[in-house]
């Protein structure tokens, strides 16, 4: 997970934004929210969850309609469109998780958590393989905020 500070975000050597995880605050509430999306098979397809509001990313849940041998997801946070990150891959906590028989994927918990302001995005990529039907994407974020 990444956490974004006011102005410019610390970066690597290489210009790569750092990616680093902070203890959570006190006194803020858990929230969950969802996507739903379509998967077409032979496709790499996102469903976004534009943030609104401060949240802090605690986790991750998945479940697949349909799931092909070889699909899998990853869990990306996106900077907010425009200058000066234009959209950028900041952070990822997921990655290449292949989709288990079962549809379902473990609940993906962090030890901490990481605050992203408004304009963020928290982002399911999954990857379909070229078999099958079109697969039914469910996500649930586990966030908190603040009271």
């Amino acid at each position: 997970m990444t956490t974004c500070l006011k102005g410019n975000p610390p970066v690597t050597d290489e210009g790569v934004i750092y990616v680093t995880q902070l203890p959570g605050k006190s006194g803020r509430l858990l929230v969950l929210g969802g996507l739903q999306f379509d998967a077409p098979k032979n496709a790499d397809t996102s469903g976004d969850m534009v943030l609104t509001e401060t949240r802090e990313l605690q986790g991750a849940t998945v479940e697949v309609v349909n799931r092909e041998k070889g699909d899998y997801v990853e869990l990306l946070v996106i900077a907010p469109d425009g200058a000066p990150y234009n959209g950028a891959v900041v952070g990822q906590f997921a990655e290449t998780i292949y989709i288990p028989p079962s549809g379902k994927i473990d609940p993906i918990v962090s030890e901490s958590t990481a605050s992203f302001p408004s304009g963020f995005k928290f982002r399911l990529k999954y990857h379909a393989i070229d078999a099958g039907d079109t697969r039914e994407v469910y996500v649930v974020f586990r966030m908190r905020h603040e009271v």
